[in-house]
């Protein structure tokens, strides 16, 4: 991937990014280098390496003397089972060895729901509670409540927590988040989410408290053309007594493509409506959803998401993933014989 940045009338080469990856697709090297001018610098490179379920169980980085590769930092991974992540720790390079920095730690539920994300830090010659994060769900594995606590050296003290709701198609409504002021949860900020017949998300307003009443601070709009494909989305914010539209306008436009097309990959899996606002339904053409394993990662490979579907019906399930940055986002659907892979963009 070359990075370059129009300068007047000429573009100026910034970086580039090499990728491999292995007989998997699996993503195992990067190499990122700049441009001195006249020639490629070597700068920095990633090392990455699976299990053979094809979780990502480490990542490597490391930058270049000018003669030879130094390690920099590493974190390592650990999944269960059903491959949800259980550990993720990261070290730092002090010369001859490794030494701890931080370390993750995930639960799940029956349904492979994560209920606890636990925070800690080396502290030289121990790991230490730092903060703990708390969920739980609906009989339709939505997530309806999240709560924050940081370690006081004794226990654990709540400092932030979340409820969400949700209509009868499973679409995120309403969430809000209060603050603990010491005897009391006082909420703070609140989300109102609208959807069309087809479960695209129109509206999405956000409110504030300023201590005596509620500032409105966001209106996000969206349209879709007949295919549930997004076509616009307008981003205003609350001036002193209008709508200000403080983001550009974006508009997408889509093309039909003619060709040759991977049956097995192209037309098996089916994900609406992309680019997605928090929320999409991923259809199957010939797997049962309920019986998959579905993870989201990022453009780098790291795994961003374990999830358990929301089944409409038997090959089609409907997913909450407005927790992540706008940003392109790949699914993978793993079944019994294969895996299958869509890009989703996600865009808030």
């Amino acid at each position: 991937m070359l990075k370059q940045t129009w300068s007047v009338n000429h573009w100026n080469i910034n970086y580039l990014n090499v990728y491999s990856y292995d007989a998997s697709n699996n993503l195992d090297t990067q190499l990122y280098q700049l441009w001195n001018g006249s020639s490629w610098n070597t700068d920095l490179q990633s090392l990455y390496t699976y299990d053979v379920n094809n979780n990502k169980i480490s990542f490597v980085g490391q930058s270049w003397s000018g003669s030879s590769w130094t390690n920099v930092f590493q974190s390592l991974y650990t999944y269960d089972v059903n491959n949800n992540q259980t550990s993720e720790i990261s070290q730092t390079w002090n010369v001859s060895s490794w030494e701890n920095d931080q370390k993750r730690l995930y639960t799940y539920d029956t349904n492979n729901n994560q209920i606890t994300d636990l925070y800690q830090f080396w502290n030289g010659s121990s790991w230490v509670n730092n903060g703990l994060n708390s969920f739980t769900y609906n009989i339709n594995n939505n997530r309806i409540s999240e709560l924050s606590q940081t370690w006081n050296g004794s226990s654990w003290v709540s400092t932030e927590q979340g409820a969400l709701t949700y209509d009868i198609n499973n679409n995120l409504i309403n969430d809000q988040y209060a603050i603990w002021n010491g005897s009391t949860w006082v909420v703070r900020f609140l989300t109102d989410y609208t959807y069309d017949v087809n479960n695209n998300r129109l509206t999405e307003l956000a409110q504030q408290l300023n201590g005596t009443g509620w500032d409105t601070t966001r209106h996000f709009s969206f349209t879709y053309d007949a295919g549930n494909n997004k076509v616009s989305e307008v981003k205003y914010g609350w001036g002193p007594d209008a709508w200000d539209n403080y983001s550009d306008s974006l508009h997408y436009y889509y093309s039909n493509f003619s060709g040759i097309i991977n049956l097995a990959f192209g037309q098996e899996i089916n994900i609406y409506p992309n680019p997605s606002s928090g929320t999409f339904t991923l259809q199957s053409t010939n797997h049962q959803i309920n019986n998959s394993i579905i993870t989201i990662s990022n453009m780098l490979g790291d795994k961003c998401l374990s999830l358990s579907p929301n089944p409409l019906n038997g090959t089609s399930a409907s997913f909450d993933v407005s927790e992540l940055s706008n940003g392109i986002y790949f699914v993978q659907l793993k079944t019994n014989d294969k895996t299958i892979t869509k890009k989703l963009l996600l865009s808030k």
